[in-house]
């Protein structure tokens, strides 16, 4: 770097890695602080459902390749705290951006050797302001995107020692990719031929893929086992149906959503700094760099062939692209150093402000307190058995109430007629003691949204019991018939907002205000059996709920102007 004195050299490395270690603090502090999207709550679920031991596309509906849910599924095997598991799925994706940031890194060094750049190889990728928006997710996307690019990373670290077990693990990490998401089946799979056909009609001396016959025998052997491991394990057939012949139906039925309101947000507030990244992006492209070009341009084009433009979809391109922008600055770098200009490795700290920049863009914007409240609600007010019903897996660590839980639009469309036909008598026989409220309810038939208007009242926020609950009459007597699912003991008590009154006990039913079935009821409770009931209320008393949870299970107050199942944008403003 400097001749002579090397307390320079120190110095900036000193900055670099303080700064890097600011960052991965700030990106896990991140993920354990936003919003858990809509999608990230069916990964959850789906990976506790196989931890229980219950087979994928078998025992509940999935459509998505199930390597990640079998790699993570060791961890949530017994859950006893649900907002510390959720957290935990967090902490599990903030693992894959470490490898893959570290890998990268060294990859960088290998080619530059600098450590310098490699410092800045290992932060500025995961620093992008419009991937990080999806690269904290709980994704199988996310996942194959980091170990697809973790294998890319050891293939240009194998370009010149060329060993084998490089190019094994290489091979491993694109099949793990592979089998966790449809998507990286076209993206690997077509990267690898590009880079096996370069290395085949050149062959130059410096080919992208060192030891082929590893790497490829690796991709062979490891994708038979999982086709032979999903045979004997009885999911192939299913399997396929599931996840290639509805996956494609279910793309060409998914709505469009257009990038550009992505896009326009995150380039108003970070212009500059993007500006920059891609100015260094065409550095490296226009000094030679090609390795990091071809994944590059892939990806751009498997995503844009895609209706659902979300942000997940280019968390690896991002991520590619910042490779090749920090490959373009060492470029800059090292002309500046040919010029004898002693103080060219200063000008690494420029991605200090670029990175700076691009955090900005998700700071403060969002935050998952509400739906870690309703979690911890849950789990303290229902057992591990207990069935929670919601359209997405959002309860996490509790069952679900039928077999196609997942109620995206496409999935709608696919499945219409068990929607209509099936869906509340599997609801009932559920005999969920929770359901939760999302914006995908308001899509469902009307004969699934009277279910729950007839069986469940608000809890909390977007948390909905069972019971039932009646108005303050006035001179009138009110007289209603309502349907008990769950035989047991229900609490009666008055409807007071329970959210004022912490720490006061409910308040039981006046002598001679209610009568069920012409019983009068006495006291705080009364058992009911499954079927229809007759209530009384007596004229001039106030409403009551008769719910199968206690009256602790209404305290607490959360909320309803953000939804339990988020999308992926970000509602709050600045």
């Amino acid at each position: 770097m400097w001749r002579g004195s090397r307390w320079p050299e120190a110095l900036l490395l000193v900055i670099l890695v303080g700064f890097a270690g600011w960052v991965f603090q700030a990106v896990y502090g991140f993920g354990q602080t936003r919003f858990f999207t809509v999608d990230e709550y069916q990964y959850g679920h789906a990976t506790w459902l196989i931890g229980r031991g219950q087979l994928p596309y078998l025992d509940f509906y999935e459509h998505h390749l199930p390597l990640s849910y079998l790699l993570h599924a060791p961890f949530f095997g017994k859950v006893v705290d649900l907002p510390s598991a959720a957290l935990r799925l967090r902490a599990i994706v903030f693992a894959y951006i470490f490898g893959a940031s570290l890998l990268t890194a060294l990859a960088t060094h290998r080619v530059t050797r600098d450590r310098a750049a490699a410092l800045v190889a290992f932060f500025l990728p995961i620093s992008f302001g419009f991937s990080l928006m999806s690269a904290v997710d709980y994704r199988a996307d996310c996942f194959a995107a980091y170990c697809w690019i973790a294998s890319l990373a050891l293939l240009e670290l194998n370009q010149v020692a060329a060993r084998r077990g490089v190019a094994l693990a290489s091979g491993l990490l694109l099949v793990a990719a592979m089998l966790m998401t449809q998507k990286l089946v076209f993206i690997g799979s077509v990267t690898a031929g590009c880079m096996l056909l370069r290395d085949r009609l050149y062959r130059r001396a410096d080919a992208w893929v060192a030891q082929p016959r590893w790497f490829i025998g690796t991709l062979i052997l490891a994708s038979a086992a999982a086709l032979v491991a999903a045979w004997i394990s009885g999911t192939l057939v299913k399997g396929f149906q599931l996840t290639v012949l509805d996956a494609l139906a279910h793309e060409r039925l998914y709505p469009d959503t257009s990038l550009a309101d992505y896009v326009r947000p995150f380039w108003d507030h970070t212009w500059p700094s993007s500006l920059a990244v891609l100015g260094l992006l065409a550095a490296y492209a226009f000094c030679g760099g090609r390795f990091w070009l071809v994944p590059l341009a892939i990806v751009a084009v498997a995503a844009g062939l895609m209706n659902a433009q979300f942000p997940y979809n280019y968390v690896g391109w991002c991520f590619i692209a910042s490779i090749a922008a920090v490959r373009g600055l060492a470029v800059l770098v090292a002309g500046l150093r040919g010029r004898h200009f002693r103080a060219a490795s200063w000008l690494y700290l420029v991605a200090i402000p670029i990175a700076l920049s691009q955090l900005s863009f998700v700071d403060g914007r969002a935050s998952n307190a509400h739906q870690l409240h309703l979690l911890d609600k849950l789990g303290r007010f229902s057992a591990p058995e207990d069935v929670v019903i919601d359209s997405a897996g959002g309860a996490l660590f509790r069952p679900h109430g039928s077999y196609y839980w997942y109620h995206g639009a496409a999935h709608r469309q696919l499945y219409r007629r068990y929607f209509a036909n099936q869906l509340v008598d599997d609801y009932r026989r559920s005999r969920a003691i929770f359901w939760i409220n999302d914006w995908r309810l308001w899509e469902l038939p009307d004969s699934v949204k009277r279910y729950f208007a007839n069986h469940y009242i608000r809890a909390d926020g977007h948390l909905f019991t069972l019971g039932t609950e009646t108005t303050a009459t006035r001179d009138e007597p009110l007289s209603k018939v309502f349907e008990i699912i769950r035989s047991g003991s229900y609490h009666v008590h008055r409807r007071t907002d329970q959210r004022k009154l912490v720490n006061s006990p409910a308040i039981a039913p006046r002598p001679g205000d209610l009568t069920i079935d012409s019983k009068p009821v006495a006291g705080g409770s009364i058992q009911l059996s499954e079927g229809r009931h007759t209530l009384r209320q007596a004229p001039n008393s106030p409403g009551y709920r008769i719910s199968f949870l206690s009256s602790e299970v209404f305290r607490g107050g959360v909320s309803t102007e953000l939804g339990h199942s988020m999308l992926f944008q970000y509602p709050v403003p600045r």
